[in-house]
C-alpha cells in the first residue's frame, strides 16, 4: 500500500500528519497533472520494492527453517531459533507432506496460520 495525501492547506502540520501514517508524497491542490502523474509512478514503484522486500523475507526465513529442520549443531540450531523468534517455551510441530494435491492451497493455508512460523 502507498498512501498519497492530497489536501488544499499547506499547513505542515497535515504534511507531518501524512508522513507519520506512512505517506509516500503530499500533493496540495489544486493538482498538477504532471506532478499527480509523478507521484502514481512514485507510489506504483514504493509497492514494488515492498513486494520485492517480502518476497527476500519470505525466502530468507524459509531457508532459516530449512536450515534449522537440517541442523545437527545444537548451537546453530539455537541461533536459528532466535532467528525465526521461536523460544524453547513454544511447543515446536513439524509436519511433513509428500505430494500434497494442490500445492498452492496447502501453501496457502500455511501462511495464514499466525503459529506457523516457515515452511518450505
Amino acid at each position: 500500500m502507498a498512501l498519497i495525501v492530497i489536501s488544499g492547506y499547506s499547513d505542515f502540520d497535515y504534511v507531518k500528519a501524512g508522513l507519520k501514517q506512512g505517506a509516500v508524497n503530499y500533493l496540495k491542490k489544486p493538482i498538477d497533472t504532471d506532478e499527480l502523474v509523478e507521484a502514481l509512478q512514485s507510489a506504483i514503484e514504493h509497492i514494488e520494492k515492498q513486494k520485492n522486500y517480502q518476497q527476500m523475507a519470505d525466502l530468507a526465513m524459509q531457508a532459516q527453517t530449512r536450515a534449522l529442520l537440517q541442523s545437527t549443531d545444537t548451537q546453530n540450531g539455537k541461533n536459528l531459533m532466535q532467528k525465526l523468534q521461536i523460544s524453547r517455551d513454544q511447543n515446536i510441530r513439524l509436519i511433513g507432506i509428500l505430494n500434497p494435491k494442490p500445492p498452492m492451497e496447502l501453501v496457502a493455508y500455511l501462511q495464514m496460520m499466525t503459529t506457523v512460523k516457515g515452511s518450505f
